[in-house]
């Protein structure tokens, strides 16, 4: 089992077994074209995925959580990360409020242990004309101090942050100054 903060993961790979992780969602939904495209080989176990961010908004997916923990069997533990993006620090704070007013109808902040997380994705590279936010680090400055009101108010909400590869020392120095600000 691995522990992140107040979630649990058992086995200690995030997959269908031991943890359920939404698609990324906005506040409305993105606008899927038919360019978004998956692959699969025919020889071997790997893809291709070309998606983008989820048709649907993210108060789909708090509806489909909300059904899953309230018909969950007593003692269920399997968590919930939630994968949500935006450019916007006055979307993300709405999305977060939703997230969280989910998380104070199950109680997560109670007991030692949480069963819903949020992802924020800022490494979405398919967005045509939108590279991903981690990489313009102006912008992602203000969403990730969202981020830390969020935390700083409820400690026990738990965060994660979806990365993009980076090719540059100065890319991850930048990042930390952002992070650590």
């Amino acid at each position: 089992m691995v522990t992140v903060r107040r979630i649990h993961v058992s086995p200690p790979l995030i997959n269908s077994s031991c943890a359920v992780t939404t698609r990324t969602a906005t506040l409305t939904g993105f606008n899927e074209t038919v360019q978004k495209k998956v692959a699969f080989t025919k020889d071997t176990i790997t893809s291709l995925n070309s998606y983008g961010y989820s048709p649907h908004p993210l108060s789909n997916y708090i509806k489909y959580v909300d059904t899953i923990l309230t018909s969950a069997p007593a003692g269920s533990t399997k968590p919930f990360i939630i994968s949500i993006t935006s450019s916007s620090p006055i979307s993300l704070g709405s999305m977060l409020n939703s997230i969280q007013e989910l998380r104070s109808k199950f109680h997560d902040a109670d007991g030692a242990t949480s069963r819903i997380a949020v992802e924020l994705n800022t490494s979405c590279p398919n967005i045509k004309g939108s590279p991903p936010p981690a990489y313009n680090f102006p912008c992602l400055t203000p969403i990730l101090d969202v981020l830390a009101d969020y935390f700083w108010k409820d400690r026990t909400l738990v965060l994660g942050l979806k990365l993009p590869p980076y090719v540059y020392s100065t890319q991850f120095n930048d990042l930390v100054k952002a992070v650590a600000g």
